[in-house]
């Protein structure tokens, strides 16, 4: 709990010291998720299904690590790490990581739907041990999606750059430190569901997230070996 509060604290207090530049990288962040946010749109309205718009969309561009985002967390990754801001760090972040976040999005994305599908599925089923599975796919979505929270810090932090690398590690943080990631992902989750809502998310929702996301691997980090392999 100590770990989670200072993760939290150190988020909120970098996001209000730097503001000005993280809503600069925040409102740039959303420019460049524009056509995710077209397609997005364009798939809802094709399959007539209004109601899972907002979840898809907070869910896309805001847990899964979207590669519109990687400017903004290269931004708060400096500030967790004490390191000073330089006004070319956005631009940096999003040319050194975006094209490698795009291959961890596509495959979060891919499987976030396989799990998904599979969990809308069974629950209509009526064979036995449908519920089973039904139960398997959403605790395995749930563990799926909280993971993320340590995806994008290990995408800018790991010498190795293999996306499934960095999944495996995210997936090692997540059951290393029970406590601390059930905290700090549920508030991570409540701050982007309430951003979302009040319209925040287009001015500095992203930022605060990608620093909650930051600080709480920084703080961790340490008590792991350096995450290459």
């Amino acid at each position: 709990m100590k770990r989670a509060r200072a993760a939290l604290g150190l988020a909120f207090a970098q996001v209000w010291r730097y503001l000005g530049t993280m809503v600069l990288a925040n409102v740039t962040a959303i420019v460049l998720m524009l056509p995710i946010l077209v397609l997005m749109v364009f798939m809802t309205a094709l399959l007539r299904t209004y109601a899972v718009l907002a979840p898809a969309l907070i869910i896309g561009i805001g847990i899964l690590p979207s590669p519109s985002n990687a400017g903004v967390q290269y931004i708060t990754h400096e500030t967790a790490n004490r390191n000073p801001l330089l006004w070319r760090d956005q631009v940096d972040g999003f040319r050194r990581y975006g094209l490698l976040a795009l291959r961890a999005w596509l495959l979060s994305a891919a499987v976030t739907m396989l799990l998904l599908g599979n969990a809308i599925f069974y629950s209509r089923a009526s064979f036995p041990g449908a519920r089973v599975i039904e139960i398997a796919c959403v605790l395995g979505l749930i563990f799926w999606l909280a993971i993320h929270l340590y995806v994008y810090p290990l995408l800018l932090e790991q010498e190795v750059k293999r996306v499934l690398l960095v999944y495996r590690n995210a997936a090692l943080i997540t059951v290393a430190q029970p406590l601390v990631t059930v905290v700090v992902v549920l508030v991570w989750l409540v701050v982007l569901v309430a951003a979302s809502f009040t319209g925040v998310i287009g001015v500095v929702g992203l930022a605060l997230c990608a620093a909650i996301q930051q600080n709480a691997a920084a703080v961790l980090l340490p008590a792991f070996d350096r995450p290459e392999s």
